[in-house]
C-alpha cells in the first residue's frame, strides 16, 4: 500500500511538473509570438507594402502618371520583387529586439502606407500637392497606429513575463 501511495504521489508530482512546464512553454510562446511572420505588429507594414506595389501598378497604367523613383522597376515582376523585398524587411525587423524592431516597424508602416495613399489619391485624380499632403497625413496616422499596436503588445508581453 505504501508503494502505491509513493507511486501515486510521484505521478501527481510528475503530472504537476509537466503541467507547469507546459504553462511556462505556452507563456514563453505567447511572449515570443512576434516571431510569427504575420501578427498584429506586421499587418500594417505588410499591408502598406502590398498597397504600394498594387497602387503603383494601377497608377502607371493610367495616362499621365509615371513612377518618379528611378530605382523602381515598374514591370509586374519588378513590383512583385519589391513587395517580396519589403516583406523580407518586415520579417527581419519583426525578429529583432524591441529597441530595433519597433522603430523599424513603425517607420515601414508609416512610409509605405503614406506612399500608397499618395498613389491612390493620384489615381483618383487629385492634384500632386493634395496627394502628397494626404499621403503624409495618412502615413503619420499609420505610424502612430503601429506604435499603439506595438505598445499594446509590449504591455501584454510584460504581463506574461510577470505571471
Amino acid at each position: 500500500a505504501n508503494e502505491n501511495l509513493d507511486n501515486s504521489s510521484f505521478l501527481e508530482q510528475t503530472g504537476q511538473s509537466i503541467i507547469i512546464k507546459d504553462l511556462n512553454l505556452q507563456t514563453q510562446n505567447e511572449i515570443n509570438h512576434h516571431y510569427d511572420f504575420i501578427n498584429e505588429a506586421t499587418v500594417i507594414p505588410l499591408s502598406g507594402a502590398l498597397a504600394d506595389s498594387v497602387t503603383t501598378a494601377i497608377a502607371i497604367s493610367q495616362e499621365g502618371l509615371t513612377e518618379t523613383n528611378g530605382l523602381i522597376n515598374t514591370s509586374p515582376l519588378g513590383l512583385t520583387a519589391l513587395f517580396a523585398l519589403k516583406s523580407g524587411m518586415v520579417y527581419y525587423a519583426n525578429n529583432q529586439e524591441e529597441n530595433f524592431r519597433n522603430p523599424l516597424l513603425k517607420m515601414t508602416a508609416g512610409l509605405w502606407s503614406g506612399v500608397s495613399m499618395n498613389n491612390l489619391l493620384l489615381i483618383l485624380g487629385t492634384s500632386n500637392p493634395i496627394s502628397i499632403v494626404g499621403g503624409i497625413a495618412f502615413g503619420f496616422y499609420m505610424y502612430h497606429r503601429e506604435g499603439e499596436i506595438l505598445e499594446e503588445q509590449s504591455i501584454k508581453n510584460e504581463k506574461l513575463r510577470t505571471k
